[in-house]
């Protein structure tokens, strides 16, 4: 509800100040204030209203927007309000004049709902990224979304469909299925996103041999050849640098030395055509976490062209790069240059980008999140590393999810009373959630088995969870609900 006039201090006089309060926190559900002197007081965005006692003088008039003219008129009704006949009929609708028994007038103007523009936030991990698919393909029968938001894996699924979304979400969807089925699943030794290093058991793939019986052997003498310069520069640093010594060892482990992730230039190549991509009929928006100042720096396509300040457009010449570089999980994959920066996976800073999504206008979101629910992680075991690296993953992730879902909460509490920065009002936000569970995740480690057994899991999985989707249970925020906190354990 929003004022369509304000002012700074309403005093309102009334020959009973407490029905008029009751009143408007009933009828017109406004938030009543505590008050030293007796007053009723409703604080407002840009306006405080006072009601106070005191005889009927020309009475003050109130202007509000309402977006449920039915319930608000009934609700106005049975609190006494009596109708005085319409005020104005013009083009943001019927406006009806009404009296409370405090002796209060206003008038309600009666607004059609905010249209529904909806958007996909896609996040990052890796493979677990096969999930969002299964998600997608659910949603393709019951979704129109605008809007594309995606970090790491999850900014190639979006460009993908973006690139594909001029046959419609369903087709687009289908696309994004069978490349996953058919271009990135894989193993270790050949699949479509990364390759280790002088992996043996290529050796041993007679489907992979009788494709390719070179490869194999070609790989091992690059590789060789590779880690060998590798290990060089490594050796020539520790015995040169005049840092400590511990430091010195530490430097010398370099996991990422091992992977090769020419696959997966070759499959943003091959699988996102450019020209299509920036001709699609929705926005897109993809994260990446500039190296050098560890900022996030968003990639965007819209429509119609333009961008907001300090957004960079998405164009020929760094759309393969951008994705890349929000693709680029550090210490796995190297830094991607754009434009001369380094940048890497913009899950360092941004895992789940729902505010460019809400900036995007978009009001009915759909976030898949990658990691589990926090407290679906397993204790049980004596500690180790690896487990309490997962969990602290998640749990950092968790926190800034619960942040922006809170925030979504708030806009929600205020929206239609509040003006964001560029002027416009706010919108409602309605955010259905979804998130896989741990059964298919594997842990890190998962995030890197791009096997198909595993890749075809984690689809069918995401089909059935968003097809029986249950917004209670994933604690999702709904524009018509009283908002609440985020739930704290949530991983989503």
């Amino acid at each position: 509800m929003s004022f369509v006039e304000r002012v700074p201090w309403l005093r309102v006089t009334a020959p009973e100040p407490e029905a008029t309060a009751g009143f408007l926190e009933n009828a017109i559900g406004l938030t009543r204030l505590p008050s030293e002197d007796g007053a009723a007081v409703f604080d407002l965005p840009g306006t405080r209203l006072r009601i106070v006692r005191g005889p009927a003088v020309s009475p003050a008039v109130l202007s509000f927007a309402i977006g449920d003219p039915a319930g608000f008129h009934e609700r106005a009704a049975a609190n006494g309000a009596v109708a005085i006949g319409d005020a104005v009929r013009g083009p943001e609708g019927r406006a009806v004049w009404y009296r409370e028994p405090g002796g209060l007038e206003f008038v309600a103007i009666e607004t059609p709902p905010d249209p529904v523009r909806e958007g996909i936030v896609l996040s990052g991990g890796g493979a677990l990224a096969a999930f969002e698919v299964g998600v997608l393909a659910s949603l393709a029968r019951r979704c129109e979304p605008r809007v594309f938001c995606g970090t790491s894996a999850g900014a190639y699924n979006a460009a993908v469909l973006g690139a594909n979304f001029h046959a419609g979400f369903d087709a687009a969807v289908r696309e994004l299925d069978s490349i996953w089925r058919h271009r990135i699943a894989g193993p270790m030794h050949h699949n479509g996103v990364m390759r280790l290093r002088g992996d043996p058991s290529a050796a041993f793939d007679l489907a992979y041999l009788t494709k390719d019986p070179v490869r194999p052997f070609l790989n091992w003498a690059l590789d060789g050849a590779f880690l060998a310069a590798r290990s060089a520069a490594r050796w020539t640093h520790f015995a040169s640098a005049s840092e400590p010594l511990a430091r010195r060892m530490l430097e010398l482990i370099d996991i990422g030395q091992w992977i090769s992730a020419e696959p997966m230039k070759q499959l943003v190549s091959e699988t996102i055509d450019v020209a299509r991509l920036l001709s699609s009929p929705v926005a897109i928006k993809l994260t990446a976490t500039d190296w050098k100042t560890g900022q996030p720096r968003l990639f965007t396509y819209q429509p119609g062209g333009g961008t907001r300040p300090g957004w960079t457009p998405l164009g020929r010449a760094n759309a393969h790069a951008a994705v890349l570089a929000s693709a680029a999980i550090p210490g796995i994959f190297p830094a991607v240059h754009v434009e001369e920066a380094a940048h890497v996976d913009g899950g360092v800073v941004m895992n789940t980008p729902l505010s460019p999504a809400i900036d995007a206008q978009a009001n009915v979101i759909h976030l898949v999140c990658l990691n589990p629910d926090v407290r679906e992680i397993r204790l049980e075991g004596p500690a180790n590393t690896l487990d309490v690296l997962e969990r602290t993953l998640v749990a950092v992730v968790a926190s800034g999810i619960r942040q922006d879902l809170n925030m979504a909460a708030f806009i929600n509490s205020v929206a239609g009373a509040a003006r964001a920065k560029g002027g416009d009002l706010y919108r409602k936000l309605t955010i259905h959630r979804y998130h896989p569970s741990t059964r298919n995740l594997g842990g890190i480690a998962g995030m890197l088995d791009f096997s198909l057994p595993h890749i075809e899991a984690l689809i069918e999985e995401g089909r059935g969870h968003a097809a029986t989707h249950d917004c209670e249970r994933q604690g999702c925020i709904l524009a018509g609900r009283p908002a609440g906190k985020a739930k704290a354990a949530s991983g989503s």
